[in-house]
């Protein structure tokens, strides 16, 4: 703006669409309100046949957390002379995280014991650190 001295400062515009934010839970879009409870992040990284989609062990990382996995994340795919012919690793980040308290090592426990029953049943097996 040409402004010095006292009368100097920074100026910001914003722009926002009304419509697209009415549009919003058409399309899908809902309101979330920012969790109460502490999540625990959990890694795990899952050996499996070349030909199972990672849509698949992300299907099988939602069902062993019996409704407290917030997120996951695909971070890591593998597939290499150190690993058998024919399989690939498949390594996520898992937010586990409830509504109503905060969860702790006996929930996490649970949840990679359900995932490696669920791995098992895909033909994979959990990978060790």
């Amino acid at each position: 703006l040409g402004l010095t001295g006292e009368l100097q400062s920074d100026t910001a515009v914003a722009l926002l669409s009304l419509d697209a934010l009415l549009a919003a839970p058409r399309a899908g879009l809902r309101y979330r309100s920012i969790p109460r409870f502490p999540g625990i992040k959990v890694d795990v990284a899952v050996l499996v046949p070349e030909v199972c989609p990672a849509a698949d062990v992300r299907a099988a990382i939602e069902k062993a957390g019996k409704g407290l996995v917030a997120e996951t994340e695909l971070f890591d795919l593998y597939s290499g002379d150190n690993l058998p012919a024919g399989t690939r690793s498949l390594a996520w980040h898992v937010l586990l995280q409830a509504a109503d308290r905060t969860l702790g090592e006996k929930e996490q426990q649970s949840f990679l014991k359900r995932f490696e029953r669920a791995a098992e049943a895909l033909g994979g097996e959990l990978r060790s650190e």
